[in-house]
This record gives structure tokens, C-alpha cells and sequence, in this order.
């Protein structure tokens, strides 16, 4: 079991018009989570071991903050903006090359270092538009079609830890370990049933799917103003992280 600190998003508003004044609100985008790891330990030498495992993870991404200004001359003044929040899970699978050194008869220090292939899936759960507005809003409506994604990447990692000898081929151990991986390819689909009305609106507006960047997508839903659309893309999710773990390790 471990707990990671760590990531940023990078993301991107867009519209289908220049009527608006765009801007963003640059948060802190960093997150941690706790994830669960299975490994199995294949000793080569006494100082040195490689390993495969496996891990599940997930974290609450929060993405930029859209806020959308309307110009003056709009019959409707104020802005609205709209905070994206999303699951992120994913699942990695890693190798690993230890090297070791004895401290004590049953405690040794060691470094790490090995790559991985991380399996990733994305659920918006959070793609609500807040309205500050003056005037006839009533003119002012977006439908908010919401999409789910996947992304798989390489990654690489490496650290440092301590183990104690806990009985036959059983290991305590405390270890930090650094990983970075980047996804960089987003792939999106519609989160929406294909038996809805909405369905239909898609298909007719935008086609069977957006660009594959896409996780938001506000659609105008009548009114008398050329307002036009919203688009918020994910670009990549970066991992640079610190993970802490600790657990139990078995040797054969």
C-alpha cells in the first residue's frame, strides 16, 4: 500500500465564436491518493533482484477554471464559469531492478529503478456552468454533454527504501520511490446513452465524436444570441510524483 503526492493537467478552454472574453483561473493542480501494489521478488544475487508487479490507483483530478465574460454590448452583462472535476484511474504494471546492502544481519538499504505500462481510464463527474448574470438571462442556456476517456503510457520510476527480514523469504519494507509518466494520447468518447435525446443532438451538431481531446462539451440550447459553443480539452496528464509504500514482500 502506498500514497502518492503529485501531477498537473494540462488543459485548455476553447469556444466556437469570438463573442466571448475568455479567461482562466490557474489553480494548484497537484493531488494524492492512496493505491494498492502486488509484487513478487526474483532474486538474481545476493545484492541484486528484479521483480514484476502490479498496482491500482485513482485520483480526483480538478481541472482550470473556464470563466466566460460576456462584451458590453450583449443585452445580458456579467460572466459564468465552469470548474471541471474528474476520476482518474488507472493501472500500472511495473518492473524492477533492486540492488541492495546489508546494514544488519536482517536489514539491508537498497535503490531502485525500473519502467512500467500504465493502463488509465477518465469519468467527468463535475461539468456544471455557475452563472453571474444580469439582464434577460433566460437568453443565456447550455447543454452540458460529458464524456469518459482512456489514455495508456509508458512511465519510468526509481528510489530508495529499507527492508527488515520478517521470517522465510518475508520482507517488511519502507521505501520512496519517484515516477513520471505522461499521457499524451487522450482518447474520448460521449458518456451519453445512444437510446437518449441528447444522443441525437450530438450526432446532428457535432457528428458521431469530437475531437478525441474532448471531455466537455457545451452545447448552446436555444436563446436569441449568437453564443456559440464551449470545448474543454485535456492536452496530457503529467505524473511527476513522489510515492511512499509500504507493505509486506515476498521472495522466491
Amino acid at each position: 500500500m502506498g500514497l502518492s503526492y503529485g501531477g498537473h493537467v494540462n488543459d485548455i478552454w476553447t469556444t466556437t465564436t469570438d463573442y466571448f472574453i475568455q479567461g482562466t483561473d490557474k489553480d494548484v493542480k497537484k493531488f494524492s491518493t492512496v493505491q494498492m501494489f502486488v509484487e513478487i521478488v526474483f532474486p538474481v544475487s545476493r545484492n541484486f533482484s528484479l521483480s514484476v508487479g502490479a498496482g491500482n490507483f485513482s485520483k480526483t483530478l480538478k481541472g482550470t477554471k473556464g470563466i466566460f465574460t460576456l462584451p458590453d454590448s450583449s443585452e445580458v452583462s456579467g460572466d459564468f464559469f465552469s470548474t471541471p472535476e474528474f476520476n482518474f484511474q488507472s493501472i500500472p504494471v511495473l518492473v524492477t531492478a533492486t540492488w541492495s546492502y546489508s546494514v544488519w544481519p536482517e536489514a539491508q538499504v537498497y535503490v531502485l529503478g525500473g519502467v512500467g505500462y500504465y493502463f488509465s481510464k477518465f469519468n467527468i463527474y463535475n461539468r456544471n456552468i455557475t452563472y453571474n448574470l444580469q439582464g434577460p438571462s433566460s437568453t443565456l442556456n447550455y447543454f452540458p454533454l460529458e464524456y469518459r476517456g482512456s489514455a495508456d503510457s509508458w512511465g519510468y520510476h526509481g528510489g530508495a527504501g529499507f527492508e527488515v527480514n520478517m521470517g522465510e523469504n518475508f520482507f517488511f519494507f519502507i521505501e520512496s520511490v519517484y515516477r513520471s509518466v505522461k499521457f499524451k494520447k487522450l482518447k474520448s468518447i460521449f458518456a451519453i446513452d445512444s437510446r437518449s435525446d441528447a444522443y441525437d443532438i450530438v450526432k446532428e451538431q457535432l457528428g458521431e465524436s469530437a475531437a478525441e481531446s474532448t471531455f466537455i462539451y457545451f452545447i448552446n440550447w436555444g436563446g436569441d444570441e449568437n453564443w456559440g459553443d464551449i470545448v474543454y480539452s485535456i492536452n496530457n496528464i503529467f505524473l511527476s510524483e513522489i510515492v511512499f509504500r509500504a507493505g509486506l514482500r515476498v521472495r522466491f
